[in-house]
């Protein structure tokens, strides 16, 4: 999604831990995950997918 902003997706990318920027399968994933029967006692939480980004 940030392909056409260049410097900025390294800027960003700077800042994550993983020294990477998230690909949209590492989120489809989680997604898979939450609406499976596995995630079926979660309830009420937040599921960050940051990288663990500093602010």
């Amino acid at each position: 999604m940030l392909d056409e902003f260049g410097s900025l997706r390294e800027t960003l990318a700077d800042k994550v831990p993983l020294g990477r920027m998230a690909d949209a399968t590492e989120v489809a994933r989680l997604v898979l995950f939450l609406a499976s029967d596995d995630a079926a006692y979660c309830s009420g939480h937040e599921f960050v997918v940051d990288g663990a980004v500093r602010s």
